[in-house]
């Protein structure tokens, strides 16, 4: 009777008690479907100053001294204004065929790999705005641009609801954007972000980037790169976003599904 009775106990001492992986504090179980919101594009930026600057060569990284720096300041005007002619005839280039998005086309390598590694995901349709840009004018120095990239990549909530509550219960919202994206003497330079968010709360748990700074596919020469619709572009610029949104995915902490258990315990932070 007494075994009985303190069998009884230890039952129901262990059925009151949460059972492992519960414990309050946690992470919570990683999200398996997402949404993807394709940031808008920023304007190509062009090495313009090649033809305008006396002794600058091919490379961005020869633009160095105060008089070449005054010099190029002193032309701003003039250098944003065939920056953005310029920018603007390589985009019509690229649009011959089909309107091509620069942003969308990282949306679905996202949307891609995401698919591969055995989440669920899908590229929402339309463009989130960047919400503090007010002049989207081409400058040299890109100004604009970057302030609200920046205060973008700050925010910590998302940039604009889910446009389908019903159709996303139960996702996360993943917003990408391309905050550097330019013509590098005649070589091609990509930064993708990356931020997850909570579409409950909206809040951003999550975020990451990566840049190509020392792997910069050539796309010389221009010309050609640009030529049948941008064909060598595209597929340098495909090429860099494979490789970018994998890193990001990675410092997201979304592996492989069956792996992510392994995974999350092997991040240091």
């Amino acid at each position: 009777m007494q075994r009985s009775y303190r069998t009884s106990l230890l039952a129901a001492f262990l059925l009151c008690w949460p059972p492992m992986g519960s414990f309050a504090g946690e992470d919570p179980p990683r999200p398996r479907a997402f949404e993807i919101v394709a940031m808008e594009p920023t304007p190509l930026r062009v090495p313009t100053y090649v033809a305008t600057v006396p002794g600058v060569g091919l490379s961005g990284a020869q633009v160095s001294g105060i008089a070449t720096l005054l010099t190029v300041w002193s032309q701003n005007a003039e250098l944003s204004k065939q920056g953005a002619a310029a920018s603007r005839a390589l985009q019509e280039k690229l649009d011959a065929e089909s309107v091509w998005i620069s942003t969308v086309v990282v949306a679905q390598e996202f949307e891609k790999q995401l698919s591969a590694r055995g989440y669920t995901a899908r590229v929402n349709d339309g463009l989130a705005p960047f919400p503090t840009l007010k002049n989207r004018d081409y400058t040299y120095f890109g100004m604009p641009w970057s302030r609200a990239m920046r205060a973008w990549v700050n925010q910590p909530t998302a940039v604009s609801p889910a446009r389908d509550p019903s159709a996303s219960s139960g996702m996360e919202t993943l917003e990408v954007g391309i905050t550097s994206y330019e013509i590098f003497g005649d070589s091609l330079m990509l930064q993708v972000n990356a931020k997850l968010i909570d579409t409950k709360s909206g809040r951003v748990v999550r975020k990451a980037r990566a840049m190509n700074a020392f792997d910069m596919p050539s796309l010389a020469p221009i010309d050609q790169a640009f030529s049948e619709g941008g064909k060598g572009f595209k597929t340098a610029f495909a090429t860099t976003a494979e490789s970018l949104v994998a890193k990001c995915l990675d410092k997201l902490e979304l592996r492989q599904v069956d792996n992510v258990g392994a995974a999350r315990s092997t991040v240091t932070h």
